[in-house]
């Protein structure tokens, strides 16, 4: 395929390479429209002409557009736009959201109370092969979202159980004790039974 010249500056530029990857793809939108390309951002001392119809051509679009639509708009980045959020863990804060590529990914507002636990660990939030789901991993009994970081399990029963989400005093299947006694982690049944056990003996 032939190359695509830059309205403003005249550099060639190969189509299919800037469409897919040479230009970011804002970049590619400004220069479709004419306003620039990355080597002259819009900006030159000796503007180009085109004098020929392969000046103009555009690929398998209609390359007349590119001179026909009005004022140029201005080479810059247009803001990033707000990422889709899709739900919080209540236990770490974390949320997930769908960017504009619509790509899921790990969010930690400043005041996230999981932030520099996240930082730390292992599967942190920045690793790519990490599965990234639109629902919460678990929904407790009282409505508490745990991301797959903060839900653990009964090592007696299996149930879910998250240490990070303050449930109160309202015992849920979701409850878990921190207890000098035991250096596991526990269901609430589990726990209590644990602790008759022991009562009794």
């Amino acid at each position: 395929m032939s190359d695509t010249y830059c309205m403003v500056c005249g550099e060639p530029w190969d189509y299919y390479g800037a469409r897919h990857g040479d230009m970011e793809k804002w970049e590619f939108e400004l220069f479709r429209k004419g306003a620039g390309c990355p080597s002259c951002e819009g900006v030159t001392d000796t503007p180009f002409e085109p004098t020929k119809l392969a000046h103009i051509e555009f690929g398998d679009e209609d390359g007349l557009e590119r001179l026909l639509s009005g004022d140029r708009p201005k080479w810059e980045k247009p803001p990033e736009p707000e990422p889709e959020k899709l739900w919080e863990c209540d236990g770490c804060g974390v949320h997930v959201v769908r960017d504009s590529e619509g790509e899921l990914a790990y969010d930690l507002p400043p005041n996230a109370p999981g932030k520099d636990w996240y930082k730390s660990h292992p599967f942190h939030r920045e690793s790519k092969w990490i599965d990234i789901d639109d629902e919460p991993y678990h929904v407790f009994a009282e409505g508490q979202k745990a991301c797959e970081f903060c839900v653990s399990f009964c090592d007696s029963c299996g149930k879910e159980i998250c240490e990070t989400i303050d449930f109160g005093d309202v015992y849920t299947d979701g409850a878990s004790l921190a207890s000098d006694d035991y250096s596991e982690a526990y269901c609430i049944d589990c726990f209590e039974s644990l602790a008759a056990e022991e009562d009794d003996e």
